[in-house]
């Protein structure tokens, strides 16, 4: 991929999908610098600030992921990065918001679990 990059460095398919590989490989600071060059609004940002302990940008980057993307799973990411941060009400209302959403469409109770763990 990085090779493909370097022939191309201005395709955005091949520098998202090398970020995207990194954050699985857990190469967290080599995901955001690739999704930071794109200006990407991914969940793979937002959680890679997470795992580096940069909550203010991970905050940041899930509130703006939800709301674009407007899912109970941008809601669970950014509660359980609040949760990360330490910011347990916060976390608490967001759970309180998904279990209200969930009477009336289904979420994957993964997106609770998630939650819930980061939050306690």
């Amino acid at each position: 991929m990085s090779y493909a990059i370097e022939l191309d460095p201005f395709n955005h398919f091949s520098r998202y999908w090398l970020a995207i590989i990194a954050f699985f490989s857990r190469q967290y600071e080599f995901t955001i610098k690739q999704l930071e060059i794109l200006s990407n609004c991914d969940d793979a940002i937002g959680l890679s600030y997470a795992q580096r302990k940069r909550y203010p940008e991970a905050i940041a980057s899930r509130s703006v992921y939800r709301q674009v993307r407007g899912q109970a799973v941008a809601l669970g990411q950014l509660a359980q990065v609040y949760g990360l941060a330490g910011r347990k009400r916060d976390a608490q209302k967001l759970i309180n918001e998904l279990k209200e959403r969930s009477r009336h469409r289904y979420v994957f109770p993964s997106v609770f679990a998630n939650a819930y763990i980061r939050s306690r």
